[in-house]
């Protein structure tokens, strides 16, 4: 299965959105829709970069870390994602770490334009 970096943002925003702190993708069964394996792999590519953990409880769930949460609002806006995936491309980054790299760079510009305040 491909890698989908948009599907996965989109994913990110649904974790973040979820009534509990502990997300289920439901994809880990063999007879799991070709949707819930799609999610679960997102999942745990999300896992990989470092932006979910697992939380084992009665099944297979994810929440989303401190970090992550920092990275979904930098890439909440479109044009900074798209910002982010162009300048992750042209420097050939395309892993979600560095990716969550760029994007927050391109907040902390965003601040340092804005108000003048450069952030470490």
């Amino acid at each position: 299965m491909k890698r989908d970096d948009d599907y996965l943002r989109e994913l990110l925003f649904e974790m973040e959105a979820a009534e509990d702190y502990l997300f289920d993708p439901d994809g880990h069964t063999d007879d799991a829709s070709s949707e819930e394996r799609k999610k679960t792999y997102h999942c745990m590519l999300a896992v990989d970069a470092g932006l979910v953990v697992y939380v084992a409880r009665a099944g297979h769930y994810a929440r989303i870390t401190s970090s992550e949460h920092d990275f979904i609002q930098t890439i909440r806006n479109g044009t900074t994602w798209n910002r982010t995936k162009a300048i992750a491309g042209r420097a050939g980054m395309q892993t979600i770490d560095k990716r969550a790299q760029i994007a927050v760079a391109l907040g902390k510009q965003k601040v340092t334009e804005r108000i003048g305040i450069e952030l470490p």
